[in-house]
Formats: structure tokens, sequence, C-alpha cells
């Protein structure tokens, strides 16, 4: 038999609502009382709902916006930097690609705000405006690699193509980058608790 609604409780203020929680588990076929107790079913419900309501993202390039959107409703605007160089695809170009692509890696769990990475590798420095690079172009905070849907962009994650928290917030709203998406430190921060790896961006 499927689970029902007895079964599934309430037991969990992050799980999603009860009757998405029924949806998902049916739909997996969780039927046997083998597989609740092998698998722990209950504790699955909100990974299974994220695996089917995955929040996605558009960036606007002309308006150097990014959107978070669930199920098409839009929850939040951020302000960005795109590249310099303007939009394209090709390898050494330092721009910012276009087209539909997606959350390849997510790197920076647990780190401070304002970390400094280096080929995504935390250094243990935190950034401030006294530090000798803080010029330089930083990849800070947090990190989720994009990877190419489309024929056009699959060689964006090849082209380290992140979404990053940025040492140059008072440039975001103009295209200054070298092909990443800069947001602010604690912009960022939300966005990779909103983005799962596998969601969808789409920049057009």
């Amino acid at each position: 038999m499927f689970l029902n609604a007895a079964e599934l409780g309430s037991r969990s203020s992050g799980a999603p609502p009860l009757r998405d929680r029924s949806f998902v588990l049916r739909l997996l076929g969780a039927r046997s009382q083998v597989w609740k107790h092998r698998f722990h079913t209950w504790d699955l419900a909100p990974f299974m709902y994220k695996l089917f309501y995955m929040k996605n993202m558009f960036i606007w390039i002309d308006r150097q916006i990014a959107e978070i959107l669930d199920q098409n409703e839009l929850l939040k605007s951020y302000k960005i930097s795109t590249a310099f160089n303007g939009v394209g695809c090709e390898n050494d170009s330092y721009c910012t690609p276009s087209g539909k692509l997606r959350v390849a890696e997510k790197i920076g769990d647990g780190y401070p705000l304002g970390t400094i990475f280096k080929s995504r590798i935390a250094t243990g420095e935190i950034w401030n405006s006294q530090l000798p690079n803080s010029n330089d172009d930083l990849v800070l905070t947090r990190i989720l690699w994009l990877e190419g849907s489309e024929p056009s962009n699959l060689n964006t994650k090849t082209r380290y193509i992140y979404l990053h928290g940025t040492n140059h917030e008072s440039k975001l709203g103009h295209p200054v980058s070298h092909g990443c998406i800069r947001f602010s430190n604690t912009d960022i921060l939300e966005i990779y608790d909103h983005l799962e790896v596998g969601a969808e961006v789409f920049i057009k």
C-alpha cells in the first residue's frame, strides 16, 4: 500500500507540506515496510521534495540582476556583475556564457563571510580592504561552479565560471568581471542555501 498521511505525520518543521510529501513518496513507489525501514522514508521526504521542486535562477545581463524563482514565483532579486567583455562561450574570451546552465558543484560550506578562495580552496584569509591583494579580483565566501547544458556552452565548467562573492561590491550593477557572476558576500550566502546541485541557471 502507498504511505498515507498518518504514516507521514508532521515531525519536521523543515519538511515540505503534507500533501507534497505524500505525492512524492507515492510517485517513488515507497510502498513496503522494508523500504521504510531500510531507507528511512521519512528522512528522504525533504530531499525528494527538492528533487521535484528545485529552485532555479535567471540572470539578466542587460539589467545586471539575478533572480531566484521557486516554482515560477520570484523569491528575490540580486544585484550582480557579469563580464566586462560581454556575453560569449569561447575559451579564453573572459565573457559570461549564455543559455541554460546548471550548478555542478557547491564549495565553501561552513567558512566565514569573506573567506578567500584560490583554485576553489580556502586560503585561511578573511578579506578586508587593508590586505595587500585587496584590489585583485578575489573569489570570496561561497562558490557555485556552473556547467553548461547546451552544445554552445558545454565548456562552461572547464572555463571555471562561478557564482561567487566579491571584494568589489561597490561595482555590482556594472559588467566588470572576467566571466564569472559576482554577488555581494551576504547575497551569495543566501543563494548558496537556495540553489542545490543540479539547479538550473538561465543566463540571458
